[in-house]
């Protein structure tokens, strides 16, 4: 199920397939728990929330287990939440008399990276918004980490540089062409990777140089689309 954005948080951040254990419980009107209270929990997500601006049927969201309980003579229970692999905003129903919601959200804390003037930022799509504010997100560190080697590449090769995507505004895997169960653009879910077109082949070799053994990128390499043969760097730093 989906909601509209209005009065979401997202605050708590939970890590993208990961658990959390809640403990729940019933109170009367004087604040006291309730022994052996019936609840039922259901899960839900806010749409167009982390560049996700299409409200896909099929769109996946994090689950609550078990979905009902009762809390027994310690009027306590627990249920576990066990997040998505998509970076939104989400809330969890808990009912028993009456219904109450939490918010959460899933994804992680990265920051963006502004363009400084020295690249050319691309990448638009309609599912994200058709904007480029919303595919340019990055950690500190991986940021610095492409903005030094863009400035030593134009030290030798003026000019501007195109930055594809990096990630989406709080992380997740990006649902590119709207597909939510495949094709996850690999490694662009945590904010440390960027793709890097309009490099001459000539000089690919100093750009991927200038990310992994100048600033310390885990990874790069060239990366060959099979279909179109476009090419582009793809660089990942460790964090």
């Amino acid at each position: 199920m989906g909601h509209s954005a209005a009065g979401q948080t997202y605050s708590p951040l939970f890590d993208p397939s990961s658990s959390q254990v809640y403990y729940v419980w019933c109170e009367d009107d004087f604040g006291y728990y309730v022994p052996y209270c019936d609840m039922s929990f259901s899960t839900g997500f806010y749409v167009n929330t982390n560049a996700h601006t299409h409200s896909s049927t099929g769109a996946p969201f994090s689950t609550v287990s078990p979905s009902s309980l009762n809390t027994g003579a310690t009027a306590i229970g627990t249920v576990t939440l066990t997040t998505t692999v998509f970076g939104r905003a989400e809330y969890m129903w808990l009912c028993a008399s009456y219904c109450d919601y939490i918010d959460y959200a899933v994804g992680y804390n990265i920051y963006w990276v502004s363009d400084h003037g020295i690249w050319t930022l691309t990448g638009a799509r309609v599912e994200h918004g058709n904007s480029v504010n919303y595919n340019h997100w990055m950690t500190s560190n991986a940021a610095y980490g492409i903005y030094d080697t863009t400035v030593d590449y134009q030290a030798a090769h003026p000019g501007l540089v195109l930055a594809n995507d990096m990630a989406l505004p709080f992380g997740g895997k990006f649902d590119i062409n709207g597909g939510w169960a495949t094709n996850f653009h690999s490694n662009h879910d945590m904010g440390t990777s960027v793709d890097i077109n309009g490099i001459p082949i000539a000089n690919e070799v100093q750009f991927t140089d200038l990310c992994k053994i100048i600033h310390f990128a885990a990874d790069a390499r060239v990366e060959v689309n099979a279909v179109t043969g476009a090419r582009h760097i793809h660089c990942r730093w460790p964090y």
